[in-house]
């Protein structure tokens, strides 16, 4: 067990609906609040060349 951490409710674990990014971000002077799946950057090369064009072709990820 590492460092001897151990919840008081194991074995039980987070429910799934819980397994998300919350964002928060500050949009004319209101709090907007959102969330993202985990992975939600989607197909990273794709990505990458489409936000940086001065660099296509760099990103050779899998």
């Amino acid at each position: 067990m590492p460092l001897q951490f151990q919840r008081i409710d194991y074995p039980d674990v987070d429910p799934p609906e819980w397994n998300k990014f919350l964002t928060i971000k500050l949009e004319n002077d209101k709090v907007k609040i959102g969330e993202l799946p985990p992975e939600f950057w989607g197909d990273m090369k794709q990505q990458y060349d489409a936000h940086n064009k001065d660099y296509e072709g760099v990103y050779r990820g899998k």
